[in-house]
């Protein structure tokens, strides 16, 4: 693709050629400004051999929108061979999960509605899984978005048909009382002489108010 004038942004793709493995990012401004991407695993390859990476434009994004560029970059990841990519995220943000407005969000749906999904009769390599354990295990957590929270608890739902949640019967309580008797007592407790930090209240605080948004959900609650 040629060089552009007045664009707001542009869709790249990068090229590992020492095993085919592919990089799709957005960005904001112009294609000469050094940006190569910000993908933690995509990064550490290119650090170790740059010179084995190719890069090409995908698209030029003329509307002066954020979104619109994520809208775009959202349709390349969607066509994205998965076994074969340096992309961790299934979604388009900037670096971070960004807020999107209605209309973004709505548009990104529709270009998932009524097709297949790209993992469809296969399965992850061991490889990739283990890039998809350590990207979460460094993700930073915090508040989530409320299409984000509905997503956890209608897989959540769906995981537990058939279980019976919310609050447990007298019999139950006791048994599981009984079962822990003895066992977190005195010096047995790992928290004995220790006092919890208030960020850790507040984190046992949301992660019990999410457990309770779950349950009210899967009972049809509003």
């Amino acid at each position: 693709m040629k060089y552009q004038k007045d664009y707001f942004g542009f869709i790249y793709e990068w090229t590992d050629s020492t095993n085919g493995k592919t990089y799709i990012g957005s960005r904001k401004g112009l294609i000469n400004d050094g940006y190569t991407g910000s993908g933690r695993l995509f990064k550490e390859a290119y650090e170790q051999r740059s010179k084995k990476f190719s890069r090409k434009i995908l698209e030029y994004v003329y509307e002066d929108s954020r979104e619109a560029l994520l809208v775009r970059e959202q349709k390349y990841l969607d066509k994205i061979d998965w076994n074969n990519t340096y992309n961790i995220s299934r979604f388009a943000s900037h670096g971070s999960i960004e807020k999107h407005s209605e209309e973004s969000r709505q548009q990104m749906s529709d270009s998932h509605t009524g097709k297949p999904s790209g993992m469809l009769g296969k399965k992850h390599k061991e490889e990739t899984k283990q890039r998809i354990r350590e990207k979460i295990k460094g993700m930073k957590r915090g508040p989530q978005l409320e299409f984000h929270k509905k997503a956890i608890s209608e897989s959540v739902i769906g995981k537990r048909k058939g279980i019976k949640l919310g609050p447990q019967s007298e019999e139950h309580r006791q048994n599981i009382s009984k079962g822990n008797r003895g066992k977190h007592k005195g010096k047995k407790n790992s928290m004995y002489g220790k006092k919890h930090k208030e960020e850790t209240k507040q984190k046992q605080s949301e992660a019990a108010k999410a457990r309770w948004e779950i349950w009210r959900a899967s009972r049809g609650c509003t």
